[in-house]
């Protein structure tokens, strides 16, 4: 099944219409938003979610999904403009950086051989992914 990527320009759209609601406080679930780093400030910065086969832009305390390679352990599981909002049961956040929370959860889940569970908003609810990932 062939997977459609959005151009940059309609992601460049989602995310700043997203980056709007959140700070005015319209969006579905509560999201802070911090700056962990210059990269985060600047749509263009993607960020590789390991072998997931995705890549987001972190913003804030999440990543928004804007890329998944064709058959990764993510395709047909995350979708362009999903939120990572945590991992392995591990809500972002000022005690959860969501970088070391993934890539820990990665770890975990490589070495347990059982899938990472992210939890994702979509569509303004809340749903929980299991990725499988390789062996």
């Amino acid at each position: 099944m062939k997977r459609l990527v959005p151009s940059p320009v309609v992601i460049l759209c989602i995310c700043l219409l997203f980056g709007v609601l959140v700070s005015s406080g319209r969006c579905a679930g509560k999201i802070e938003v911090a700056t962990y780093s210059p990269h985060a400030a600047f749509p263009s910065c993607l960020m590789n979610m390991g072998p997931t086969g995705a890549r987001a832009w972190m913003r804030g305390y999440h990543f928004v999904v804007v890329e998944i390679d064709f058959f990764s352990p993510a395709a047909d599981k995350l979708e362009p403009a999903d939120v990572v909002i945590a991992a392995d049961g591990k809500t972002f956040g000022p005690k959860h950086d969501p970088r070391m929370t993934l890539g820990n959860a990665i770890g975990r889940a490589e070495a347990q051989g059982k899938p990472l569970v992210l939890t994702v908003l979509r569509d303004g609810k809340k749903t929980r992914i299991k990725i499988d990932l390789p062996q």
